[in-house]
């Protein structure tokens, strides 16, 4: 399962990863914490249903280890709001508004230290 610490420590990357907007400052020490260095989730694709959304992807892990699925809305942070265990490659998110456009990202969590993010996929509601 997933640690509190992992999950934690993934949001806060991720946080960053999604602030494009503002200046990376030089780093002035080795960076330490979880790394985005693993195989990362393929082929994610989602369905739209309206008010809610299915997400799929292959796993790079060979059924190993579990994953994160983080959403936002277009334009804002990430946040995770599924934990999938391992072997599964898909998931459903529920409640969502018809009318807004939503983001997803699906997260490969090797240990606390290493997990692989895969590439934005996103709705296309008019």
């Amino acid at each position: 399962m997933i640690s509190a610490l992992a999950v934690g420590a993934l949001v806060v990357v991720l946080a960053d990863r999604s602030q494009k907007d503002e200046p990376e400052a030089a780093p002035t020490a080795e960076v330490t914490g979880p790394q985005d260095s693993g195989a990362p989730p393929t082929a994610v694709t989602i369905v739209d249903r309206g008010t809610s959304v299915r997400i799929a992807w292959k796993d790079p892990t060979g059924g190993k280890y579990g994953f994160m699925v983080s959403m936002a809305r277009a334009g804002q942070q990430l946040k995770p709001v599924a934990q999938v265990g391992p072997g599964k490659t898909q998931t459903e998110v529920i409640g969502l508004q018809p009318s807004l456009q939503y983001c997803f990202v699906v997260v490969a969590v090797y240990s606390t230290e290493e997990f692989g993010t895969s590439t934005q996929v996103c709705t296309e509601r008019k």
